[in-house]
């Protein structure tokens, strides 16, 4: 599984990175947070912007699943927006095990 948080507008670059190894013959999940992702309002846009367009740089990641989720956006220490769900983030992952497993 690979994936990142989102700050301002851009993918982690530590994320961008771990998607240039080579993962042939591998199953690869990938996965954002943003606190786009957690907005119904907001998720599809969330989900072409940072994980499909994403992936488009990466041609030979076939990924198994995909996920955008809420994260959280600070100021100075202070919460502004939590638009994260564990419960989610739990569900993407029964269904990665099973994905995984099989």
């Amino acid at each position: 599984m690979v994936g990142g948080g989102v700050r301002a507008g851009k993918v982690y670059s530590k994320a961008l990175k771990c998607l240039e190894n080579d993962y042939s013959g591998k199953q690869v999940a990938f996965f954002t947070c943003s606190g786009q992702g957690g907005d119904p309002k907001g998720y599809a846009d969330a989900k072409a912007k940072f994980v499909e367009a994403t992936l488009s740089n990466y041609p030979k990641i076939s990924p198994v699943s995909t996920e955008a989720f809420g994260g959280k956006f600070k100021i100075l220490g202070k919460t502004v927006t939590d638009t994260f769900d564990i419960t989610k983030v739990e569900a993407w992952a029964l269904e990665l095990g099973k994905l995984f497993t099989q």
